[in-house]
């Protein structure tokens, strides 16, 4: 029988085809495989219910991808973005063109939504998104965030509370439609939803202040023993370098090149590894200095 590719809203009873798929190529254990997880990430997105990609045969899923909303803002424009995450064919259907079938189908959806394609494809995964003729952007590489010296008028905190947040949330959006680059429009429930309640990460969210006023509001993760990686961070503009000086000690950032070399705080570190980046409007070109602010904030789910 032809193989069916559809794609539509996720609902929990998708759960025991996603995994049975997923469990042909995950350990018991993986988080694609629990279904909290599933939940979390593909139904109470503040922004918005996930949608799936899938290819079917004779009742089983052969190859799965998921699209999940988020609100990008900047200047007067506000657009729906959708990021491509689990993206799985089913080893013995390989060679089959199920994965480039889903690519179709979601350009499709994204296009008829007018609304934007984001990712970050792994080295199995570029070719085929690079066919599809997805916009790449420039890609992120590696820096050393260089920690504040002492400075008597910065200090910082931890975030344990949503409650905590709104103040730099309202600073950070208020500066919005004077941004030229695209950003994520956070909101305490988005916030809350991405970093705080997040059911298998565990984020660092530390308030950066200037004379006891928030100026910007550092994401990060272990990722080693004694090394974080950065993940996002909502700042006002002229306090990136205090801000990203509030981040722990040994903080790996992966950004593009152009944001990096602007800034005294972050150095090129030894790793070689580039994460590539696509992010594809296709109503007009995005230029790559439009998207240089959002980094891994969309992704890392």
């Amino acid at each position: 029988m032809s193989i069916c590719c559809s794609i539509s809203p996720f609902v929990i009873g998708d759960f025991s085809s996603l995994s049975e798929l997923f469990s042909e190529h995950f350990a018991p254990g993986d988080r694609v495989l629990n279904k909290t997880y599933s939940e979390w990430l593909y139904l109470k997105n503040p922004f918005g219910q996930a949608r799936i990609v899938t290819a079917t045969q004779d009742g089983h899923w052969l190859g799965f991808m998921a699209l999940v909303p988020v609100c990008l803002a900047r200047l007067d424009e506000v657009r729906t973005g959708y990021f491509v995450v689990n993206v799985l064919v089913h080893q013995k259907q390989r060679g089959r063109n199920i994965f480039g079938t889903m690519i179709e189908a979601a350009k499709e959806s994204v296009r008829a939504e007018r609304a934007v394609l984001m990712g970050h494809p792994n080295s199995m995964a570029y070719n085929a998104w690079k066919r599809a003729e997805m916009h790449f952007q420039a890609p992120l590489k590696s820096y050393f965030v260089m920690p504040n010296i002492i400075r008597w008028n910065v200090s910082g905190s931890e975030v344990r509370d949503g409650s905590e947040l709104e103040q730099i949330i309202n600073l950070c959006n208020e500066q919005v439609p004077k941004l030229a680059q695209w950003q994520v429009y956070s909101s305490k429930n988005y916030l809350e939803w991405r970093y705080l309640r997040h059911p298998t990460n565990n984020y660092s969210l530390r308030m950066i202040n200037i004379k006891n006023g928030p100026v910007g509001l550092v994401v990060t993760k272990k990722v080693y023993v004694g090394v974080n990686m950065l993940i996002d961070q909502f700042v006002v503009n002229d306090h990136m370098e205090a801000s990203l000086g509030g981040a722990p000690s040994l903080t790996l950032a992966f950004l593009p090149k152009a944001l990096a070399q602007n800034c005294s705080r972050l150095w090129p570190a030894p790793s070689r590894r580039v994460i590539p980046f696509f992010c594809t409007d296709y109503e007009k070109p995005i230029r790559a200095s439009e998207v240089m602010r959002l980094g891994l904030s969309a992704s890392d789910f």
